[in-house]
């Protein structure tokens, strides 16, 4: 569990997501397929609901360059910015953003 708390950063947060962290890690294992395919790392990567930047550290060890997060929780925020800064993620930007007007369904 140590694990899931040093990635998420509250362990009510880490438990009440635990499906989504599956999801995420299934997406991980799937972006190192992408190896082959060098042309994507060229496009820009908007993260909405970042959490602590784990896709967007990911994304940055696969070479993508113009990577974004954004999330509602300055606390995320603060851990996403200190994870890049000790991981030498220096082209991750990172964004509180309050209010989320998002379409859920067209």
């Amino acid at each position: 569990m140590s694990w899931m708390l040093l990635l998420l950063g509250r362990k009510a947060y880490a438990l009440k997501f635990l499906k989504v962290i599956i999801q995420v890690m299934l997406m991980i294992s799937s972006l190192k397929l992408l190896e082959s395919d060098k042309y994507l790392s060229s496009w820009s990567v908007l993260d909405i609901g970042t959490g602590n930047g784990l896709l967007l550290h990911e994304l940055a060890k696969q070479g993508f360059s113009d990577l974004t997060g954004v999330d509602y929780s300055e606390g995320s925020i603060k851990l996403a910015r200190r994870l890049a800064d000790r991981d030498g993620f220096s082209n991750i930007n990172l964004l509180v953003c309050p209010n989320f007007n998002i379409i859920m369904k067209l």
